[in-house]
């Protein structure tokens, strides 16, 4: 698995071709792959919505998480603060749980 540290410039973490997968989407914490890209289907699977109701974390122009507890990991291994929903989890998007 390529090295996948990320750079900080100034107050921003900066994400760089060595933190992406050709292959899927990836947790940007663990590196735990959470959905493989199917080139038949040109599709994710389990697809992004799937993933969110799983309790995934998707961050608009960042990435992914695989739960609350990498998201807030990232946050005070970077010191950033992420978007927080009525509840306190971090949450972009509303899912049936929230």
């Amino acid at each position: 698995m390529p090295d996948r540290e990320r750079e900080r410039v100034g107050p921003f973490v900066v994400t760089s071709e060595s933190n992406l997968s050709a292959d899927g989407i990836i947790c940007a914490q663990c590196q735990k792959v959470l959905s493989a890209f199917d080139l038949g289907s040109d599709s994710h699977m389990p697809s992004p919505e799937e993933l969110l109701l799983q309790g995934a974390v998707p961050i608009p122009n960042f990435g992914w998480f695989c739960s609350q507890a990498c998201a807030v990991a990232y946050e005070s291994a970077f010191n950033v603060q992420f978007q927080r929903n009525v509840a306190g989890r971090i949450a972009y998007y509303d899912t049936p749980s929230d």
